[in-house]
């Protein structure tokens, strides 16, 4: 905003902060002699911007409210960050006159949109959407087997990355995921030289200076650098040089995928072959063939009422994502785009015009991948009646862990709703399919065990 002419001031936790440290109270300073101020979610609900509203000095002042990333008010309202219900509530705390517009990258048709306008308090004849295509030409999409369990300590899959000489961003869907993909990594780097700035780890729990520093190098350092992020990085990531950005394991709905993979080429001057990779896992493509076929579970009809748990469900639109047969034609049915954007006369499209569309697509479903065979994980053979070496004990230990919350997540949510996981597959049980791994020769010999539980019974082939 200050690059346009306009004064602007951020009101958050850490620059109310920094303000008190300073002496500076940022609230009395933006009454008057500011353009733009810019809120965050949870300053909505305080005292200081109640008192802020009441102020007829800035009430007579305000003209326009936007609110930026408008496809998260109902996904992350319902969830996690309660606060962004608050945005809905807006428009009837300021004056009549104001013009309140809404932005965001990846606005589905039908319902999505529906729910959007409804909670900002928009009617349908009063309001006007403008919608261009969020197509990338330049950009390729490419969805691979992660060929190991989501919840293990091995993902060799991802070795690749370490000698990519690419700035990559993995995403992960949660802390304990992203530490073990990068403890992973960590061990696997055959050069250490500098690893703690070449290799970081964003997350919610991690001290603030230093996700700041992880910040700082994902900007301002040319070097090929790789940043394992949850959800805490996921949005307003601008950096211009990322050529890669993966995901490890299927996210909720296509908009978290494309807002993730969009963070890839940002400044086509650095970045001329940007990438979106989806690892997925079998679980994850059997789950969207379920849904697809009418046997699943679908979150897609209203998002303010499907939001049930901590642990939202595959929507219609990601599981139609993963199977796919042209992810870039998907996209364009998903999202309404037009086939030509009108043209932009902005800075930026002026000076570094956007590619246009090939007629062919270049996503990894019409240009497959020659992708190397992934390394073997088993290094030593063991005789029949032998035990396993610790090694591979260990790994299989979290390969059946990881087993177990597959079956878990596929059973019923109906019948098994209140079952913990590890009643599918015991701790004792699995202690003894080690303890015994090599006697077992054949699917035969495991009845004996798997009869035994009737919640592993299904699932004995």
């Amino acid at each position: 905003m200050k690059g346009l002419g306009l004064t602007a001031v951020a009101i958050n936790a850490n620059t109310l902060h920094k303000g008190r440290r300073e002496g500076e109270n940022l609230w009395e300073s933006i009454t008057e002699g500011v353009s733009m101020i810019m809120v965050s979610p949870e300053q909505l609900t305080g005292e200081d911007f109640q008192k802020l509203l009441d102020n007829k000095v800035f009430w007579a002042r305000v003209i326009a409210l936007g609110a930026n990333e408008i496809h998260l008010l109902p996904a992350w309202g319902a969830l996690f960050r309660k606060a962004y219900q608050q945005i809905g509530f807006m428009r009837t705390r300021f004056p009549d006159r104001i013009v309140a517009i809404g932005v965001t990258a990846t606005m589905a048709r039908g319902g999505a949109l529906d729910t959007v306008r409804l909670m900002l308090g928009m009617q349908e004849d009063q309001f006007h959407c403008i919608r261009r295509s969020n197509f990338r030409p330049e950009l390729q999409l490419l969805l691979r087997d992660l060929g190991t369990g989501i919840n293990g300590h091995h993902f060799p899959a991802l070795l690749w990355i370490l000698k990519s000489r690419r700035k990559t961003v993995i995403y992960c869907a949660t802390i304990s995921l992203a530490f073990r993909v990068t403890s992973y990594l960590w061990t696997h780097a055959e050069d250490k030289t500098d690893l703690q700035t070449r290799l970081r780890m964003y997350t919610a729990i991690n001290f603030p200076s230093y996700n700041s520093a992880t910040h700082q190098i994902l900007y301002e350092d040319p070097r090929p650098n790789i940043t394992v992020a949850t959800a805490a990085m996921a949005q307003g990531i601008d950096a211009p040089n990322i050529h890669d950005v993966v995901i490890v394991g299927e996210v909720t709905d296509p908009d978290e995928a494309h807002q993730r993979w969009g963070r890839a080429g940002r400044d086509r001057q650095k970045v001329s072959d940007p990438r979106g990779i989806m690892y997925l896992t079998g679980v994850a493509v059997r789950k969207a063939k379920a849904i697809v076929e009418g046997k699943g579970k679908t979150t897609n009809q209203n998002l303010l009422s499907s939001v049930k748990s901590s642990m939202p469900e595959m929507t219609e639109g990601m599981a139609q994502l993963i199977l796919a047969k042209y992810l870039s034609a998907e996209q364009d049915r998903y999202y309404g785009n037009p086939r030509e954007n009108p043209r932009c006369f902005c800075k930026t499209c002026s000076t570094s015009p956007p590619p246009t569309r090939s007629s062919t697509c270049n996503c990894g479903r019409c240009i497959p991948e020659n992708l190397p065979p992934l390394p073997s994980m088993r290094t030593t053979k063991t005789s029949v009646g032998e035990p396993i070496t610790a090694s591979c004990h260990d790994q299989a230990r979290n390969l059946l862990i990881a087993l177990r919350y597959d079956i878990w997540h596929e059973a019923d949510e109906y019948r098994y709703g209140s079952t913990p996981s590890a009643a599918f597959l015991p701790d004792i049980t699995i202690a003894y399919l080690l303890a015994n791994f090599t006697a077992f020769t054949s699917v035969d010999s495991l009845h004996p065990i798997v009869d035994t539980n009737p919640l592993l019974q299904p699932h004995e082939d």
